[in-house]
């Protein structure tokens, strides 16, 4: 039997995309002994769910649990936990067995899931006010009332109006004349309560668990936690589309994908689930994900590819550009821009497992810092500044590296888009705004000094183009650019589109499959 607490990654391998494939085969070898395939079927069969979806979205749980910067599994077995895991059994069980039937399903056009915040509401507004009707599950409770707690770009506090009331919302802004009413209801998913019909044989379902318990101790694996997962996603999904019966599924974050949500949407009625991109396709996120249609920033297959060499379903891949870009850069007001020039723009990262994916990847990223703190020595005059993402938390090591340098740090809540129009050249580590701001200007690069940064762009061979390696390389860059005013534009459509209109290109691919699905039906 694999030992899932002996395994560690090789931290000296030079290729980082390795060794996440090093993992993901581990992962897949792991669930075809033979306990845990017969965990994975007999789960299936009592659930009522496709094998496959539920083989797929257990390789994803246990991908989850690898801790990168620790280089382990979290520890998987402990008796309490399991014991803790039989207590959080019995909840979702008595709340099955008090589910209530539900009388009447209200039909809707979409269905928008993983809505964090209003910032996530505001970003929809387009795809939204496309459609007749909609139904937003959000993670978290809005109050409406008082929505300035639920923002969290300074931009959108000072400048959103947002009134939600009888199913409309009516969205609009106090420095721009842009309206938006949409006929849409936003609930949250905990507010939905559970079908009584979401688990046929219950009886069943309370003995397998409880024979979990007992295998858990025997092989030292925690399955009952497995399976609660499993078990509370198909009731929560199921009572959401017993409730919504929608045409379109759509979310962003690749990583937040769910194969037994999207396989039960389709199985209750659903057409075709989207996905739009917000992040590269980094290996250390892109485990065992499942998506119908992969709506790209730019038109390219390498995206799809890296997803599905690493164990995700990815049905379809479609560029649509980037939603962001199109809701703040090309549609903004004058007053939303940054009123300062800033002559090099270096866009922030979050240190997030690919930087422990080996050690390398650490050494190549602390690297960059250097280069860009060298870059503010040698170039006195310019005007360097760093924006980090609004989640970012403070690196000791890279407040040493800068330590009495010019380099600028701006307030990390600015909102990044806003700083665009009054930049002459951005740089990044590996932030999505470079292939953003490359469909703008054409002078975005991501910064890669030791040329190993694999987990990031070792299958994305079309970043290559925008990817400078050599100190001297990002020096004539910099020269071409801002010394010598080079006003010649270099963006690339396999990077980025244009984004003027990704909002009607991802709403019209959803309903192209519509009409095809109408059209065989003749």
């Amino acid at each position: 039997m694999l030992n899932i607490e002996n395994f560690r990654l090789n931290k000296n391998k030079k290729n980082s995309f390795d060794n996440i494939k090093e993992l993901k085969n581990f992962i897949e070898n792991f669930f075809l002994q033979k306990n845990f395939k017969k965990f994975l079927s007999e789960t299936s069969r009592i659930l009522d769910l496709d094998e496959n979806v539920v083989v797929l979205k257990s390789k994803k749980l246990l991908s989850q649990k690898f801790i990168f910067k620790s280089n382990c599994f979290e520890q998987s077995f402990n008796f309490l936990k399991i014991v803790n895991q039989l207590l959080i059994f019995l909840m979702i069980y008595i709340k099955i067995l008090f589910g209530k039937k539900k009388e009447k399903i209200s039909k809707k056009d979409l269905v928008i899931f993983n809505i964090d915040k209003v910032d996530d509401i505001e970003k929809f507004k387009k795809i939204l006010s496309s459609f007749n009707s909609s139904v937003i599950i959000s993670k978290n409770k809005i109050d409406f009332n008082n929505i300035s707690d639920h923002i969290q770009d300074t931009y959108l506090k000072k400048n959103l109006i947002l009134n939600y009331k009888n199913n409309y919302l009516d969205l609009r802004y106090r420095d721009k004349d842009e309206k938006y009413f949409i006929r849409t209801n936003i609930i949250h998913e905990k507010a939905i309560k559970l079908d009584i019909n979401c688990i046929q044989n219950k009886l069943q379902v309370f003995k397998f668990a409880l024979s979990l318990f007992f295998k858990s101790i025997k092989l030292k694996f925690n399955l009952l936690q497995l399976f609660n997962i499993i078990l509370y996603s198909k009731i929560k999904n199921y009572s959401i589309f017993k409730t919504f019966k929608a045409k379109y599924l759509l979310q962003d974050r690749i990583n937040y994908t769910c194969s037994i949500r999207n396989s039960l949407f389709k199985k209750m009625g659903g057409l075709v689930q989207g996905c739009i991109q917000t992040h590269l396709a980094e290996a250390s996120i892109s485990l065992f994900n499942d998506i119908d249609v992969f709506f790209t920033f730019g038109d390219e297959q390498n995206s799809k590819n890296i997803l599905t060499s690493l164990g995700s379903r990815v049905e379809k891949s479609l560029p649509a550009g980037s939603l962001r870009l199109e809701n703040y850069f090309n549609n903004s007001s004058k007053e939303f821009n940054y009123d300062k020039e800033i002559d090099i723009l270096v866009f922030g990262v979050n240190l997030y497992n690919w930087l422990y994916v080996n050690n390398d990847s650490k050494i190549n990223y602390y690297k960059f810092l250097d280069y860009i703190r060298t870059l503010a020595d040698n170039y006195k005059d310019l005007r360097i500044a760093i924006k980090h993402h609004p989640y970012y938390i403070n690196d000791d090591r890279e407040i040493e590296i800068m330590k009495g340098s010019k380099v600028i740090y701006l307030d990390k809540k600015i909102n990044s888009y806003s700083l665009i129009k009054n930049s002459k050249l951005f740089f990044s580590y590996s932030s999505t705004m470079i292939v953003e701001t490359n469909s703008i200007f054409g002078k975005s690069y991501f910064l890669d000094p030791n040329n190993c940064n694999n987990v990031m762009f070792g299958k994305n061979h079309h970043l290559n183009k925008i990817k400078l390696v050599d100190f001297f390389e990002i020096k004539n860059v910099i020269d071409t650019f801002i010394l010598n005013k080079d006003n010649q534009k270099k963006a690339y459509t396999d990077i980025c589109l244009d984004s003027k209109n990704v909002s009607e290109l991802i709403v019209n691919n959803l309903k192209f499959y519509e009409r095809n699905i109408k059209h065989s039906e003749f």
